[in-house]
């Protein structure tokens, strides 16, 4: 476990935190360099998150015919060949192709590892192990820091070096991950588009990527907006930015602790105080930087947790769930950049910072009439919730798995029915509330249970 976890994290550091977001560590020099305006880096910038949406686009399908440990030597490779041609560009467009290259190492990166995870690793490890190996980002964040203050304003040097690296990092990777293949499901083969994934998850994905995009477009220049300070302190913010995001690391024992619906609210409070903080402005530089560390933990968090909720709802493709979240974000990133960037010309990037704020607030709305935390979920319609809590089922490539399903039933208002089984082979059901209103019949209920969780057991392995 420890070596794929490790060497996971490790590709991930190379691929997100150095190929795609560490161009942001350098924001300042490549304009001077390229003599680009805030909507030319915002293009640039959504050149990344195209490479990202095309490289997520095809994972899936990809996934059906490659191994996992294809998929991560692929990412490994177009990162060092991102990195090295953003250290030669000597034009725009050389620059966005690189940046491009880039983009496709994160979206294989995520699938590939996503998909050995559930196939290594044993039940009670993988949501941690994912969380952990997506915080690799922050390690890839912290290393950029340091290098940019090294080298100053000679930034082609930095990404000579992190190209090395992102070479080397691709050679352990490759042998950390099991060199055989993983039998798919016939719907694999079909594509991310048919995965099913629920509204609320495509939504909480699309509103992550239009929310973030202006912080890693500008994210330096925002610490320098708000506090004034220049250089070497402006360059450090980035390796405060990876400090914060480890945190988001803790995000998988946070879903365990008090639900995943708790747990995305809290990633959503980091990035709304931290665009607060930016659009007030006049902060001192403490408090700009405890802004970076919120947004670092809640972005963490929150793509962590995507890739938590992606593989609850298709636990038999989370190669292919994952590959669909991260494509939803990503194309969120790939529209809202160059958006963010002309708004930046237009207003300055306090006012845009503030109404960022303000849309962020929409992730609350998404989860907080819900909570998606097995034994006591709730209705929307204010009648209680039936938990079925299938028996453990066995997936192809995944292992055993524990479905967990909800239904509203009304229930009679006296006290809450005790746990009992319907019949020596249906799953344990138990009754969390009351709801006033007509009494339905026992065998009535019984029935709906023994049905809803024969459903739930038939979605789970793809039964029909």
């Amino acid at each position: 476990m420890s070596r794929l976890v490790a060497s996971g994290a490790a590709l991930i550091a190379v691929s997100y935190g150095l190929a795609r977001f560490g161009l942001g560590a350098f924001v300042p020099e490549l304009r001077d360099a390229f003599d680009l305006s805030g909507g030319g880096i915002g293009l640039v910038m959504a050149a990344a998150f195209g490479g990202y949406v095309v490289a997520l686009a095809v994972a899936g399908p990809l996934l059906s015919s490659l191994t996992a440990r294809t998929m991560v030597l692929a990412s490994g490779v177009t990162a060092t060949l991102g990195l090295t041609g953003v250290a030669v560009a000597t034009h725009p467009a050389l620059l966005a192709v690189a940046a491009g290259l880039g983009g496709l190492s994160t979206g294989w990166s995520s699938t590939g590892l996503a998909t050995a995870v559930e196939d290594q690793l044993a039940l009670p490890h993988r949501a941690g192990a994912q969380t952990v190996i997506n915080a690799g980002t922050s390690l890839g964040l912290m290393l950029a820091a340091p290098v940019a203050v090294a080298v100053g304003v000679a930034w082609r040097q930095a990404f000579l070096v992190f190209a090395v690296l992102a070479a080397a990092v691709t050679i352990a990777a490759g042998r950390a991950v099991a060199h055989r293949e993983v039998a798919p499901p016939e719907t694999t083969a079909r594509g991310w588009r048919h995965l099913g994934l629920t509204p609320r998850l495509i939504a909480t994905a699309v509103l992550l990527g239009v929310t973030t995009a202006l912080f890693w477009s500008f994210g330096r220049e925002l610490v320098t907006t708000t506090t004034g300070v220049t250089g070497d302190v402006a360059r450090l913010s980035w390796f405060v930015l990876g400090a914060g995001g480890l945190l988001g690391g803790l995000a998988g024992r946070a879903v365990h602790r008090i639900g995943l619906s708790a747990a995305v609210a809290m990633g959503w409070a980091g990035l709304v105080s931290a665009y607060l903080i930016f659009g007030v402005g006049g902060a001192p530089t403490a408090v700009a930087l405890f802004a970076v560390a919120l947004f670092g933990a809640g972005y963490m968090a929150l793509t962590g947790l995507v890739i938590v909720w992606a593989v609850r709802v298709r636990p038999e493709q989370p190669g292919a769930a994952v590959a669909a979240g991260f494509l939803l974000l990503a194309v969120g990133q790939t529209v809202a950049s160059p958006v963010v960037g002309l708004a930046v010309d237009v207003t300055g990037l306090a006012p845009v910072s503030l109404a960022t704020s303000v849309l962020a607030l929409a992730g609350f709305a998404i989860v907080l009439p819900y909570r998606m935390r097995p034994g006591r979920p709730r209705s929307r319609e204010g009648a209680t919730d039936l938990t079925v809590v299938a028996d453990p089922v066995s997936l192809r490539g995944v292992g055993t798995v524990e479905v967990t399903a909800t239904r509203s039933v009304p229930w009679p208002t006296a006290s809450p029915t005790r746990p009992r089984r319907t019949s020596s082979s249906t799953p344990t059901t138990r009754s969390t509330g009351s709801h006033g209103g007509r009494r339905p019949s026992r065998r009535r209920a019984a029935a709906t249970c023994r049905s809803s969780s024969l459903s739930a057991t038939r979605r789970a392995t793809g039964v029909t």
